[in-house]
Protein backbone atom coordinates (compact mmCIF):
# COMPACT_ATOMS: atom_id res chain seq x y z
CA UNK A 1 0.00 0.00 0.00
CA UNK A 2 1.39 3.40 -1.11
CA UNK A 3 1.75 6.00 1.39
CA UNK A 4 1.31 8.69 -1.04
CA UNK A 5 0.09 9.18 -4.92
CA UNK A 6 -1.25 11.39 -7.10
CA UNK A 7 -1.65 12.60 -11.32
CA UNK A 8 0.54 15.67 -12.95
CA UNK A 9 -1.75 17.75 -15.72
CA UNK A 10 -0.06 20.45 -18.13
CA UNK A 11 -2.31 23.25 -20.07
CA UNK A 12 -0.54 22.72 -23.51
CA UNK A 13 0.81 25.89 -25.28
CA UNK A 14 -1.75 28.56 -26.86
CA UNK A 15 -4.58 26.16 -25.13
CA UNK A 16 -7.04 25.95 -21.94
CA UNK A 17 -7.38 22.63 -22.36
CA UNK A 18 -5.90 20.19 -19.12
CA UNK A 19 -4.37 17.36 -20.46
CA UNK A 20 -2.68 14.57 -18.53
CA UNK A 21 1.10 14.91 -18.44
CA UNK A 22 2.34 11.64 -19.68
CA UNK A 23 5.81 9.66 -18.76
CA UNK A 24 7.29 12.57 -17.37
CA UNK A 25 10.27 12.86 -14.66
CA UNK A 26 8.29 13.82 -11.01
CA UNK A 27 10.93 14.38 -8.01
CA UNK A 28 9.67 14.98 -4.68
CA UNK A 29 12.20 17.43 -2.45
CA UNK A 30 12.14 18.44 1.00
CA UNK A 31 10.50 21.76 1.15
CA UNK A 32 12.40 24.79 0.40
CA UNK A 33 15.96 22.76 -0.29
CA UNK A 34 17.27 20.68 -3.00
CA UNK A 35 17.29 17.50 -1.00
CA UNK A 36 15.89 14.73 -3.26
CA UNK A 37 13.33 12.63 -1.41
CA UNK A 38 12.09 10.45 -4.18
CA UNK A 39 11.76 10.20 -8.18
CA UNK A 40 10.33 8.11 -10.69
CA UNK A 41 8.60 8.91 -14.25
CA UNK A 42 4.78 9.02 -14.23
CA UNK A 43 3.04 6.77 -16.55
CA UNK A 44 1.00 7.25 -19.48
CA UNK A 45 -1.81 8.17 -17.68
CA UNK A 46 0.16 10.87 -15.58
CA UNK A 47 0.53 8.39 -12.03
CA UNK A 48 2.82 8.36 -9.60
CA UNK A 49 2.88 6.44 -6.13
CA UNK A 50 5.32 6.76 -3.27
CA UNK A 51 5.33 3.45 -1.89
CA UNK A 52 6.90 5.17 1.21
CA UNK A 53 7.02 8.57 2.29
CA UNK A 54 8.04 10.22 5.83
CA UNK A 55 5.18 12.77 7.82
CA UNK A 56 6.54 15.99 6.43
CA UNK A 57 6.80 19.50 3.72
CA UNK A 58 7.69 18.68 0.38
CA UNK A 59 8.31 20.29 -2.86
CA UNK A 60 6.88 18.52 -5.89
CA UNK A 61 9.08 19.35 -9.20
CA UNK A 62 7.95 17.92 -13.02
CA UNK A 63 10.92 17.34 -15.41
CA UNK A 64 13.13 19.98 -13.31
CA UNK A 65 10.06 22.96 -12.73
CA UNK A 66 8.24 23.11 -9.06
CA UNK A 67 4.70 22.61 -9.28
CA UNK A 68 3.09 22.51 -5.92
CA UNK A 69 4.10 22.28 -2.06
CA UNK A 70 2.40 19.70 -0.21
CA UNK A 71 1.81 18.84 3.49
CA UNK A 72 1.84 14.70 3.78
CA UNK A 73 0.99 13.35 7.40
CA UNK A 74 1.38 9.92 8.44
CA UNK A 75 -1.05 8.36 10.52
CA UNK A 76 -2.89 4.89 11.65
CA UNK A 77 -6.07 6.48 12.39
CA UNK A 78 -8.51 9.84 12.27
CA UNK A 79 -10.97 11.28 14.65
CA UNK A 80 -13.05 14.49 14.44
CA UNK A 81 -11.51 17.31 15.65
CA UNK A 82 -12.69 17.54 19.58
CA UNK A 83 -15.34 20.53 20.54
CA UNK A 84 -14.61 22.77 22.15
CA UNK A 85 -16.65 24.29 25.29
CA UNK A 86 -16.04 27.67 26.35
CA UNK A 87 -17.63 28.94 30.22
CA UNK A 88 -17.06 33.04 30.57
CA UNK A 89 -17.67 35.03 33.58
CA UNK A 90 -17.84 38.85 32.83
CA UNK A 91 -16.78 41.32 34.91
CA UNK A 92 -15.70 41.93 38.85
CA UNK A 93 -15.89 38.49 40.77
CA UNK A 94 -16.83 38.79 44.26
CA UNK A 95 -19.00 36.16 45.42
CA UNK A 96 -19.19 32.52 44.98
CA UNK A 97 -20.59 30.70 41.85
CA UNK A 98 -21.48 27.44 41.18
CA UNK A 99 -23.93 26.42 37.97
CA UNK A 100 -25.69 30.12 36.42
CA UNK A 101 -28.12 31.12 34.41
CA UNK A 102 -25.52 33.51 33.10
CA UNK A 103 -22.94 31.06 32.28
CA UNK A 104 -23.95 28.34 29.54
CA UNK A 105 -23.60 24.49 30.37
CA UNK A 106 -22.99 21.75 28.25
CA UNK A 107 -24.50 18.48 27.29
CA UNK A 108 -21.96 16.02 25.59
CA UNK A 109 -24.83 13.81 24.07
CA UNK A 110 -22.09 10.89 24.04
CA UNK A 111 -20.20 9.69 26.58
CA UNK A 112 -15.93 10.91 26.25
CA UNK A 113 -13.43 12.33 28.17
CA UNK A 114 -12.26 16.21 28.71
CA UNK A 115 -8.50 16.22 27.56
CA UNK A 116 -7.63 19.48 27.69
CA UNK A 117 -8.62 22.31 30.16
CA UNK A 118 -7.25 25.88 29.93
CA UNK A 119 -8.04 28.93 32.36
CA UNK A 120 -7.75 32.42 31.34
CA UNK A 121 -8.41 35.58 34.10
CA UNK A 122 -8.53 38.55 32.47
CA UNK A 123 -7.23 40.87 35.31
CA UNK A 124 -6.21 39.81 38.96
CA UNK A 125 -4.83 42.16 41.87
CA UNK A 126 -2.05 41.43 43.90
CA UNK A 127 -4.43 39.62 46.29
CA UNK A 128 -6.64 37.91 44.05
CA UNK A 129 -7.86 34.70 45.03
CA UNK A 130 -9.86 32.53 43.15
CA UNK A 131 -10.53 28.75 42.24
CA UNK A 132 -12.00 27.67 38.90
CA UNK A 133 -13.57 24.39 39.40
CA UNK A 134 -14.78 22.09 36.43
CA UNK A 135 -18.23 20.63 37.65
CA UNK A 136 -19.77 17.75 35.94
CA UNK A 137 -23.07 15.71 37.33
CA UNK A 138 -26.63 14.41 36.41
CA UNK A 139 -29.93 15.00 37.70
CA UNK A 140 -32.00 18.35 38.17
CA UNK A 141 -30.42 19.74 40.58
CA UNK A 142 -27.97 22.56 40.48
CA UNK A 143 -24.47 22.09 39.95
CA UNK A 144 -22.50 22.95 43.06
CA UNK A 145 -18.59 22.62 43.47
CA UNK A 146 -19.03 21.86 47.12
CA UNK A 147 -20.09 18.63 45.81
CA UNK A 148 -20.14 18.19 41.92
CA UNK A 149 -16.13 19.66 41.29
CA UNK A 150 -14.08 17.13 39.05
CA UNK A 151 -11.03 19.61 38.57
CA UNK A 152 -9.56 22.88 39.89
CA UNK A 153 -6.88 25.38 39.43
CA UNK A 154 -6.21 28.34 41.76
CA UNK A 155 -5.91 31.63 40.47
CA UNK A 156 -3.47 33.56 42.54
CA UNK A 157 -0.35 34.69 40.72
CA UNK A 158 0.51 37.19 43.40
CA UNK A 159 1.19 40.06 41.87
CA UNK A 160 -0.96 42.37 39.52
CA UNK A 161 -1.37 40.48 35.83
CA UNK A 162 -3.55 41.37 33.17
CA UNK A 163 -3.80 37.98 31.05
CA UNK A 164 -3.29 35.42 33.67
CA UNK A 165 -3.07 32.17 31.65
CA UNK A 166 -3.04 28.28 32.70
CA UNK A 167 -3.78 24.93 30.52
CA UNK A 168 -3.51 21.55 31.89
CA UNK A 169 -3.05 19.21 28.77
CA UNK A 170 -3.85 16.24 30.73
CA UNK A 171 -6.41 16.24 32.91
CA UNK A 172 -8.44 12.99 31.73
CA UNK A 173 -11.70 13.82 33.34
CA UNK A 174 -14.95 11.15 31.77
CA UNK A 175 -18.03 12.39 30.87
CA UNK A 176 -20.94 10.75 30.84
CA UNK A 177 -23.78 11.04 27.65
CA UNK A 178 -26.44 12.19 30.92
CA UNK A 179 -24.23 14.53 32.55
CA UNK A 180 -24.36 18.04 32.23
CA UNK A 181 -20.85 20.42 32.52
CA UNK A 182 -20.12 23.83 33.97
CA UNK A 183 -17.91 25.95 35.48
CA UNK A 184 -17.81 27.20 39.17
CA UNK A 185 -15.99 29.72 40.92
CA UNK A 186 -14.64 29.81 44.30
CA UNK A 187 -14.60 33.28 45.75
CA UNK A 188 -11.16 34.20 48.16
CA UNK A 189 -10.40 37.53 48.09
CA UNK A 190 -10.29 41.16 46.36
CA UNK A 191 -10.00 41.59 42.80
CA UNK A 192 -10.34 38.94 39.82
CA UNK A 193 -12.05 40.55 36.53
CA UNK A 194 -13.14 38.21 33.71
CA UNK A 195 -12.32 34.15 33.80
CA UNK A 196 -12.63 32.09 30.76
CA UNK A 197 -13.14 28.06 31.57
CA UNK A 198 -12.44 26.19 28.13
CA UNK A 199 -12.36 22.80 27.64
CA UNK A 200 -11.32 19.94 24.56
CA UNK A 201 -14.16 17.06 24.67
CA UNK A 202 -13.40 13.99 22.68
CA UNK A 203 -16.00 11.79 22.69
CA UNK A 204 -15.30 7.96 23.11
Amino acid sequence: MADYSNSIFRVLPDSDVVRVNSNRLVQVFESGTDTLVWEENADQNGFYEISSLPTGHYDTRVDGVRVESFHHVKADHTHNIEPTWVWHKTGTISADMNQDDDVPIFYPGVAGTIIRLTVTAHYVTSGGDIRVHLLAGSGSSQLTFASDSQWEHQVNPGSVTYGYYHVDSNPGITIAATERVAMGLDYTATTVQGVTLTAAFRQS
